[in-house]
């Protein structure tokens, strides 16, 4: 079982986070990650996830989310020990998704605690390495999601390659809005799934009998022919989620098989 308790050290890191940021903000724009990318000559950066790095402790979990909202990470130290009484009052089973959800409130509610956006943003752009079934995956499974009917959906609305001009353009995955844009598409998927959970109160024991609840949302005048179309993709990925996506199962399977042997 993985332990997130060192408070000592999360202290530490959030101290060092804290002059860094000070540093950072002298010196102009320098990205935060090491694994930033030059992205022009402007002073901006494409920060790019390792898709094999696991998340194994909490600055893991805490650095991942920062550069997915691009928040900076000494802004989501301090909200977070601040909700957590020092850390004192995180759970160790429900560590990932706390973060998560502090991250988005901060995200979308930045003024809430006393933050311009502009002031807490990182300097950079966040790029996802993997793809939407897999984050939707993810995402499903973490927020407590029937991860089935949630790719069904974003299959329908984006089609079964999810290259939609919706989703190229606003990184939109599932006709939200129906034109809502996302600064990328891992943010757009988080959005889509917490909705799924907390506006439309899907769970991981719903079934195909949800779309019937969201149809009128999506088509109101063509409702049956949604929910069939949409039923149609669900049937297709219920026994093989990566159905529509043969080679992300290929890879997802190679790395699984040779774990041992691919340096993350």
């Amino acid at each position: 079982m993985r332990t997130y308790n060192d408070k000592n050290t999360l202290k530490k890191l959030k101290r060092d986070l804290l002059y860094l940021g000070f540093f950072m903000t002298a010196l102009g724009s320098v990205s935060m990650n090491i694994n930033a990318e030059e992205k022009s000559d402007e002073e901006t950066y494409k920060i790019v996830r390792n898709s094999n790095q696991d998340l194994e402790s909490l600055s893991d979990i805490i650095t991942y989310y920062s550069n997915v909202f691009g928040i900076r990470e000494d802004i989501v130290y301090d909200t977070l020990e601040y909700n957590t009484n020092c850390y004192e009052n995180i759970e160790e089973n429900n560590i990932e998704l706390e973060v998560l959800n502090t991250v988005r409130d901060i995200y979308y509610n930045c003024k809430d605690y006393g933050y311009e956006k502009d002031k807490i943003k990182t300097n950079g752009e966040y790029a996802p390495t993997k793809s939407p079934e897999e984050l939707i995956e993810y995402y499903s499974e973490l927020i407590g999601v029937n991860k089935y009917i949630a790719l069904a959906i974003c299959y329908n609305e984006c089609g079964s390659d999810v290259n939609s001009k919706n989703y190229r353009k606003n990184h939109n995955p599932a006709g939200i809005g129906p034109h809502m844009y996302f600064e990328n598409a891992e943010v757009g998927i988080i959005y889509y799934i917490n909705m799924l959970k907390n506006g439309y109160n899907c769970n991981t024991d719903s079934d195909e009998n949800f779309f019937g609840r969201v149809a009128k949302v999506y088509c109101p005048e063509e409702t049956s022919g949604w929910i069939s179309h949409t039923s149609s993709f669900y049937n297709s990925i219920i026994d093989d989620y990566y159905h529509y996506a043969p080679e992300v199962k290929e890879r997802i399977e190679f790395k699984e098989n040779n774990k041992q042997y691919i340096k993350k």
